[in-house]
């Protein structure tokens, strides 16, 4: 598993501005490959606001899920009855309180905060050097 650091932003943002963000950063919107990985996540979110998450129906197969790096979830963590609709393409983490950091999906034009993920070797915190973001909001992952 590659070790990473996340940044929780509280900025409500559209899922296609929240990509572009965490693109700006040198990350990506996070993409969750393990239920101990979603925990600490989950864990993260202490407000009653969902995140958006890295995860999107894929264009050419709309009952298809890809991550922002192209690659098809290995782990899901999909709330009762989601996905259920074709016309959300988009995936956000509800909030922990309400539904337990489970999966929804959503119209990818809704503004909501959005977490991101960077690689621990390139994380400020880790390397120590400034960066747009606050380096004490980034935790890491292994």
């Amino acid at each position: 598993m590659q070790s990473s650091c996340y940044n929780f932003f509280s900025k409500a943002l559209n899922w296609n501005a929240a990509k572009s963000a965490c693109e700006t950063l040198g990350s990506k919107l996070v993409a969750i490959n393990s239920q101990a990985e979603q925990q600490a996540l989950a864990s993260k979110i202490t407000d009653a606001q969902s995140r958006w998450i890295g995860l999107y129906r894929d264009p050419k197969d709309k009952f298809r899920w890809l991550w922002v790096d192209g690659t098809r979830p290995n782990y899901t963590y999909w709330n009762t009855e989601e996905p259920n609709s074709v016309h959300e393409e988009c995936g956000e983490m509800l909030s922990k309180a309400n539904y337990g950091g489970k999966w929804n999906d959503l119209m990818c034009t809704n503004s909501i905060p959005y977490i991101c993920e960077i690689p621990i070797g390139v994380c400020p915190r880790q390397l120590g050097f400034a960066c747009k973001v606050p380096a004490t909001s980034f935790f890491p992952r292994r």
